[in-house]
């Protein structure tokens, strides 16, 4: 998100939730890679990424890291979008979730 738009009191009110966010994120993580038994999942989890997003470089080896909470895996990339791709590239991101989504009452 850039920052350089908003007005000082606002940037740190965005700063201080997107802290909070990135380290209870990691916390949550940590305390699955430890018990992983614990947040299994009986459900697919589709992992969505951008090919050109720097931060997930390697990406397509480990997605797999996935497998502690469900044995039900899939990669679905977007050729372009960056780290934000959701608001970088809406339409492709909804494609991608559509695309994911099977009907009620019908066996992907």
């Amino acid at each position: 998100m850039e920052l350089d738009a908003l007005k000082p009191e606002r940037a740190e009110v965005v700063g201080r939730a997107y802290r909070h966010d990135v380290v209870s994120s990691d916390r949550h993580l940590a305390r699955v890679r430890e018990d992983g038994e614990r947040y299994r999942l009986d459900a697919p989890v589709d992992v969505v990424v951008a090919a050109d997003d720097p931060t997930t470089a390697g990406y397509a080896a480990a997605h797999g890291d996935w497998k502690t909470v469900s044995d039900r895996i899939t990669l679905r990339e977007l050729a372009r979008g960056g780290h934000y791709f959701i608001s970088a590239r809406p339409a492709e991101t909804a494609d991608v979730v559509r695309g994911a989504c099977t009907p009620p009452g019908r066996q992907a």
